[in-house]
C-alpha cells in the first residue's frame, strides 16, 4: 500500500464499487429472494446440501474437508434437536483460539498470576457483567414454572 498507491485506492475503489452494485442488484432480486422462501423444504434442503457440497469440495478438492462438512451438519442438528443452540458452539469455535491466546498473554504478562484479572476497572466490569448474567439466568430459570408436554398427536389424523 506504501509503494503503489494508485493500485491500492483503485482496489479500495473497487471493493465500493462492487458493493453499491451488489446493493442494487439485491433491491431488485428481494422478490425473487422471497419466492425461494416460500419453496417446501423438500425442495430447498436437498438444494442447499448440493450446493454447501459442492463449495466445500472446491475450495481445496479434498473429500476429508466434505465430510467433515456433513459431521458438522448432523452434530448441528441433533443440538438443534435436543435443544442446544448450534450458533453458540460455532461462535465459541470460532472465538475460543482467540480468548485463549488472549489469556495465555495475560497469564504471560502477569506472570502466572490470575490477579490481572481483579486489577484493572475494565476487567472487573466484564466480570461483573457476566457474574450477573449468569446469576439471573438461574434466577430466572428457578422462578419459571416447568414446561408441560406438549399434548401427543400421533393419534390424530392429518
Amino acid at each position: 500500500m506504501a509503494q503503489q498507491r494508485e493500485f491500492a485506492w483503485g482496489l479500495i475503489a473497487s471493493m465500493y464499487l462492487g458493493n453499491v452494485a451488489l446493493l442494487a442488484l439485491n433491491i431488485f432480486a428481494i422478490p425473487l429472494f422471497v419466492q425461494l422462501v416460500k419453496l417446501p423444504y423438500r425442495l430447498l434442503a436437498p438444494a442447499v446440501i448440493l450446493v454447501c457440497t459442492m463449495g466445500t469440495y472446491s475450495v481445496n478438492g479434498s473429500i476429508v474437508e466434505t465430510w467433515l462438512m456433513f459431521s458438522a451438519g448432523l452434530a448441528g442438528f441433533f443440538m438443534k434437536r435436543h435443544g442446544f443452540s448450534p450458533a453458540a458452539l460455532v461462535l465459541a469455535l470460532v472465538l475460543g483460539p482467540l480468548a485463549e491466546q488472549s489469556l495465555r498473554q495475560s497469564l504471560t504478562i502477569s506472570e502466572g498470576s490470575a490477579a490481572i484479572f481483579l486489577e484493572r476497572p475494565m476487567s472487573l466490569w466484564i466480570l461483573g457483567v457476566t457474574a450477573a448474567v449468569l446469576a439471573a439466568g438461574m434466577v430466572m430459570r428457578r422462578a419459571q414454572p416447568p414446561a408441560a408436554s406438549p399434548p401427543d398427536c400421533s393419534s390424530q389424523r392429518r
